[in-house]
């Protein structure tokens, strides 16, 4: 919030002409101001009790009013000072109890969560996920949230005069209504976005002429180390899901590991060219998931002091 948008709402509030939404923030305000004193150092807060008896002096002394019209000089002179103080003291403290903070959404390991946004829009965080929103969600012109890591399901409201935008460490997307899943852990080389309905337009950060439009059962592959993207159709994008596409064992035990949080060990022996591909739900057991893998591989896990070791048949 602005001085300017402070000091009017002062100004209505004298005037009686604030909304009710107004007349309850200056209400919560003053209850905070009681209970929580202004971040000010005792010289700061001397500094501004003099700024505030200029302001109510220059008031004062400057007016010009006309006693036809208001009837009452003496409380036209004492409704200026007023407005001047009023307006100073919020300039120093509403515009610290209205500023937006920084919000800071995350989930551990087997854990999942679901946050509706100030614009209505609803976010599914999955395991080990974190996204945070700060002051620019409230932006005039855009909602712009960073996706921190993780994989984060979006359901977006629609705002046609507000784009909708999720920065990440590689790539930015922007939607005006629609539902999507983006992927990107910091310890992964590969970004994910798969789109279940609407339109999104993702591009990449370091070259923002790489932009690429999907639609519905779009899905997109970014490789961060060179900056490589590409295109494949799957038909699920359902929240919950577990994804394996073309994976190696080294990135499917990275996602079990964030889904399931058990250490997975694979043995030397496995070969490097094992690579599965498929899809499981949040309701599949770890065992089954892993059964299903070794059987499409060729090869056998066992569980040892808590940890899962994978090895060739």
């Amino acid at each position: 919030m602005q001085r300017k948008e402070i000091q009017q709402i002062v100004e209505n509030y004298l005037k009686k002409k604030n909304t009710l939404k107004q007349t309850e923030a200056l209400r919560q305000w003053l209850s905070f101001l009681v209970k929580k004193p202004l971040p000010h150092s005792q010289d700061e807060q001397e500094a501004i009790r003099e700024k505030m008896w200029l302001h109510i002096e220059e008031a004062t002394q400057t007016a010009d009013y006309d006693e036809s019209k208001t009837g009452n000089k003496r409380i036209s002179i004492w409704s200026a000072a007023a407005t001047a103080a009023a307006s100073l003291l919020l300039t120093f403290g509403l515009y610290h109890f209205f500023q937006p903070e920084r919000l800071i959404y995350q989930t551990s390991a087997g854990e999942t969560k679901q946050i509706t946004l100030a614009d209505g829009s609803t976010i599914f965080l999955e395991e080990n996920s974190q996204v945070e929103v700060g002051p620019e969600f409230q932006s005039d012109t855009a909602r712009t949230i960073h996706l921190v890591t993780g994989q984060v399901f979006f359901q977006v409201q629609k705002d046609a005069s507000r784009p909708f935008r999720i920065k990440g460490s590689a790539m930015q997307t922007e939607v005006l209504g629609t539902s999507f899943r983006i992927r990107s852990y910091e310890n992964e080389s590969l970004w994910h976005i798969a789109v279940k309905t609407g339109k999104v337009a993702v591009s990449s950060l370091h070259d923002p002429s790489k932009r690429y439009t999907l639609i519905a059962a779009d899905s997109l592959v970014y490789s961060k180390t060179d900056d490589q993207v590409r295109q494949y159709i799957h038909q699920a994008a359902n929240s919950g899901s577990l994804l394996f596409h073309d994976d190696n064992f080294q990135n499917i035990a990275q996602k079990l590991q964030q889904r399931y949080g058990i250490d997975i060990i694979l043995e030397p022996s496995l070969a490097d060219d094992h690579k599965f591909s498929g899809e499981f739900t949040s309701q599949d057991d770890m065992e089954d998931i892993l059964e299903m893998i070794c059987l499409a591989t060729g090869t056998t896990y066992r569980q040892e002091n808590g940890k899962i070791i994978i090895q060739s048949k």
